[in-house]
């Protein structure tokens, strides 16, 4: 007997070959409505990409060995498979199923299949009899712990479904034999134990240490709900706790599986079905006390429900269910694993998809196919995981249509990873593959799809894995199903430190280097492979084992190719190792290293340090010239040889050949690098460009930006503005739009100037409206901004650093704010001196910017003006302070001569004025028109309205000739 019959009272039940679970007056938890219709709702967001990792080549042949657990031959079936690696003797392994020998036997007896030479041969025991009480067996599960002892957990259960039980039996002597079944947990009348997975706690010298642990599906009410129950064992099975329950309450739930973390962590993995969705919920809950209690649990994904039946396989039922495995070794410690089936982000394509947690369950990887098949779109199902607690190999086993263009028979596939889930070599194990036979299916809407078996299993241990499953190779009745399992011994290493070089004036070759691999990934000698060389994913060479070189000849020189390098051994190979490399070198160079410039009396002298490499780092054997840019522009070229390559090369900029060289002018100078290879010229990216004069330097430096062709160099945007000027209309500033580049670090640099006895005062005039968060840096250079060497940065001297800070400036310019600053180079006279006016601005605020005019090296006794000083006599207060809506201002210590004979501020008589700034340095009131005396004080008066203002502080300034008082507002909302 394989199906049981069905529930329609809000849940449909399948039981003896296992269980199926729709939601409430639902018949299809994928889709289909009470009314037969296809409901699609909104999907939430599905995970960003899913990560296609695949790295290794397809292996559509097997060469791994398929071997039949059933001895007798007989024609009984057997599915659902599981099995489990004794740790304390990898040679014991022992497998089971529902195997239906003893289908309506009473008491019913389950079978196990154990083998003593790590898989090869195997001979299957009947174990000893269940409860009279039930006359079925099913769902079956295997573990060891640390000590050996090996344990089945299944479910018993009678025809009528009213009674069933959670069952574990045990073997002392790793599976050979068999001791008395233990009932966990029994049920009768309105509940129901379904999907019973077993785990042990198998790390050794752990605080849990041969804790064993099972965990099921409890249906309540007639099957109208269902949770996740747990119970644990700390003496080795003998006797179990009281359930807990692991699920929240109302939730429909099934299909869990119970996992342990190296340091005894318990992680619980189910799936929830979310009533009139086509959406599965998968979740894990963690305990940290050996099963005693869980925390709630977390969201690993949401993913597209599997569909209710695969049609291409005999309308088999489908269930979207996890698997869970946890890495014991110290390759990826603690590092949690889950796999599910599920359709792709489309909602069509199925694929195996895998997430890690090393957090231990907190948070989840964004999901990636694991089964690497991206082009066939054909089913892949009931995918089993296991971690080996040796090597790290994680390994994934699953159902696989590929081989079958008519999407119909199946293989079965394993993707292991040895680098901790980061690309996974998916191996075809079945080495013919079948088509699927169901009993029961009677079309393609839920609860009328056909068992087969749900599940399969795999287990992994000290670099071997076996997977086991399902297989109907024999005939076409569901009678020809027999549980097989493989033998995968994982292969080699992969080569290391492989590399790609060039061979100098060989343009068209590449050489591949590498060490060979001595062992498997489990340490075994390794002591017969070949070595694999694909070129652009193409295989172009098979070595012989011990090869280290490889040269690919007759390539296109500058092409860039891939190369992977794999070992083979056996069935298997290696994990891939990448290299690539331009034949011959990229063809472009690395850019020159503009070193400096220095003005003579023809022009410029050059200095830059030729590059080594191409840009991929292979020498530059085929540098042939540089050309010289000027202004932007092209302008000679010299010849370069191989030998030049790092070198320093001196190039003069003569006036007399060329013609876009203007002496007593600045100029934008730029080198690129050429490389010439089979008559191919490539050139670099231009070098950085530097900013010099070209000619003998002056003898004298006297500028006011009144001429119409000011002479100065600048690598920004300075220019000559005439918003206003210290003498004239006109001065320099950094930015014509009146409003400086945010993270910039320009400069404006004067012509080169020989300092004369006599005329050792360097001076210019400014009005710095630079935010407080930038620099205005003054600086200069006696040896034309160089250094000795190319390490060496130019030689700037720093002498004056300035912003808003350094005075009081305001915008619009006023003539009373220009501010005097003078430098003594006494000890430079006969010397040749370049200033250059820097600004420095940060990302925060932007201001007006740098104004600066009249800039001359002149006598230190010439009479200049005095620059604007703090008063000693002018002052503002005001009241009230702080203040919501306005303020009166009174100032005191005003000369008569700054007021007009009605009374009135007139600047056109005397520089007096009133103003209210912001904290950025803006006006926001003019008060210079409201200054009137007042009847009852000798003070002046003046209200400051800030009703439309918003709330901060403001500064008052006051002004009078070369001096000035200012007092802080402060506006309160």
């Amino acid at each position: 007997m394989f199906l049981k019959r069905y529930f329609f009272i809000g849940i449909f039940v399948a039981t003896g070959a296992g269980m199926w679970v729709t939601h409430p007056f639902s018949i299809n938890k994928g889709g289909f409505d009470a009314d037969g219709g296809v409901d699609k709702p909104i999907l939430p967001p599905a995970p960003s990409t899913f990560k296609y990792r695949i790295e290794q080549p397809q292996i559509l042949s097997s060469t791994y060995p398929n071997i039949d657990c059933n001895t007798s031959g007989n024609n009984i079936a057997q599915g659902e498979t599981g099995v489990a690696i004794n740790p304390t003797n990898p040679n014991i392994v022992i497998s089971g199923a529902n195997d239906y020998r003893s289908a309506n036997s009473q008491p019913p007896t389950q079978w196990a299949y154990y083998s003593t030479n790590g898989g090869l041969t195997w001979t299957n025991e009947q174990m000893p009899p269940c409860s009279p009480d039930y006359n079925e067996v099913t769902d079956p599960s295997l573990t060891y712990d640390a000590s050996g002892v090996a344990y089945f957990g299944f479910g018993q259960f009678n025809s009528n479904e009213t009674a069933s039980a959670v069952t574990v039996q045990r073997s002392l002597d790793g599976g050979i034999t068999w001791q008395n079944p233990v009932i966990v947990y029994s049920s009768t009348n309105n509940t129901f134990e379904d999907k019973y997975y077993i785990a042990a706690d198998a790390n050794s010298g752990g605080k849990y240490e041969d804790n064993v642990y099972i965990s099921w599906t409890h249906f309540t009410n007639q099957n109208s709900s269902s949770e996740i129950y747990f119970a644990h064992s700390t003496n080795q099975g003998l006797s179990w706790s009281q359930p807990v329950t692991i699920s929240p309450s109302g939730a429909i739930v099934q299909f869990s599986m119970p996992t342990v973390g190296p340091n005894g962590e318990v992680y619980v993995f189910y799936s929830e079905f979310p009533p009139g969705t086509s959406i599965t919920n998968i979740y894990c809950a963690v305990s940290t006390n050996g099963g005693q209690s869980f925390s709630s649990p977390n969201l690993v994904s949401t993913v597209n429900t599997m569909p209710n039946t695969l049609v291409n396989k005999d309308n088999l039922r489908m269930i979207t269910y996890s698997a869970g495995a946890v890495d014991a070794s110290q390759k990826n410690h603690g590092r949690v694993y889950v796999t599910w089936a599920a359709l792709n982000s489309n909602g069509g394509q199925p694929h195996i998809y895998l997430s890690y947690s090393d957090s231990k369950g907190a948070s989840w990887s964004t999901p990636q196919i694991v089964d690497g098949d991206l082009v066939t779109l054909t089913d892949k199902f009931h995918p089993w995981i296991a971690c080996d607690p040796v090597s790290g190999t994680v390994a994934v086993s699953y159902y696989d249509s590929r081989n079958d263009p008519q999407n119909v028979n199946v293989d079965l596939y394993v993707s292991y990873s040895t680098d901790g889930a980061t690309t996974f070599s998916p191996k075809r194990i079945t080495n013919e593959n079948f088509a699927i036979t169901t009993v029961g299916a009677s079309g393609g809407t839920q609860g009328t799809g056909g068992y087969w078996a749900d599940y399969t299993g795999i287990a992994a241990y000290k670099g071997k894995i076996i997977p086991s499953w399902t297989d109907q190779r024999s005939g076409s009745s569901i009678y020809n199903t027999d549980a097989y399992i493989s033998i995968m011994s994982l292969g080699p290493n992969g080569v290391t430190n492989l590399a790609a070089s060039i061979v100098p004036n060989s343009p068209a070759t590449l050489v591949l280097n590498w060490v060979n691999p001595t062992s498997t990934v489990t340490g075994d000698p390794l002591t017969s492979y070949k070595i694999l060389i694909y070129q652009d994913s193409q295989l172009v060479a098979t070595l012989n084992q011990g090869g280290t070189t490889y040269t690919a000849n007759n390539l296109q020189t500058g092409t860039y190719y891939t190369y992977q390098v794999y070992i083979a051994s056996g069935g298997d190979t290696s994990n891939v190792e990448n290299t690539a490399g331009y034949a011959g070198g990229e063809m472009q160079p690395e850019p020159a290293n503009l070193l400096n410039a220095s003005a003579n009396d023809q022009g410029t002298q050059l200095q830059w340090q030729n590059p080594a490499t191409h840009l991929d780092g292979t020498p530059l054997y085929d540098m042939n010239r540089a050309y010289i840019y000027i202004d932007g522009s092209l302008v000679d070229s010299i010849v370069l040889a191989s030998s030049d390559s790092n070198q320093i090369t001196t190039y003069t900029a003569n006036t007399n050949y060329l013609s876009q060289l203007r002496l007593k002018h600045f100029h934008s100078f730029g080198v690129t690098i050429v490389g010439e290879r089979e008559g191919i010229l490539t050139r670099s990216v231009l070098s950085d460009t530097l900013i010099w004069w070209a000619g003998s330097p002056n003898i004298s430096l006297s500028e006011g930006f009144e001429e119409s062709s000011p002479v100065f160099g600048t690598n920004g945007t300075w220019t000559v503005t005439s918003v206003g000027g210290h003498t004239g209309t006109n001065s320099l500033t950094d930015n014509g739009n009146l409003l400086s580049v945010k993270r910039q670090n320009t400069y404006a640099m004067m012509p080169p100037t020989i300092i004369q006895a006599g005329q050792t005062q360097f001076s210019f005039w400014q009005i710095a409206l630079i935010a407080q968060t930038d620099s205005g840096v003054v600086e200069f250079t006696t040896n034309n901004g160089k250094g000795g060497t190319p390490s060496t940065p130019p030689s700037w001297h720093a002498v004056g650093d300035y912003n808003r800070s350094s005075g009081t400036f305001t915008y619009p310019l006023t003539p009373g704010e220009w501010q005097h600053i003078t430098y003594d180079m006494t000890t430079y006279v006969g010397d040749t001196v370049v200033f250059r006016f820097r600004l420095k601005t940060s990302s925060l605020t932007q201001s007006q910017g740098w104004f600066i005019d009249d800039i001359a090296l002149q006598s230190p006794s010439a009479v200049v003006e005095a620059p604007l000083m703090p008063a000693t006599n002018l002052a503002i207060t005001n009241y009230p302070n702080p203040f919501s809506t306005s303020t009166v201002l009174s100032i005191s210590g005003v000369s008569s001569t700054g007021l007009s004979s009605t009374g009135i501020s007139d600047e056109k008589q005397s520089p007096l004025s009133l103003r209210v700034y912001n904290i950025a340095g803006d006006m926001v009131a003019d008060l210079s028109g409201q200054i009137s005396r007042s009847s009852a004080s000798s003070n002046e008066e003046a209200i400051f309205d800030a009703v439309a203002l918003p709330a901060g502080s403001y500064f008052a300034i006051l002004r009078q000739g070369q001096t000035f008082a200012r007092r802080e507002l402060t506006v309160v909302k």
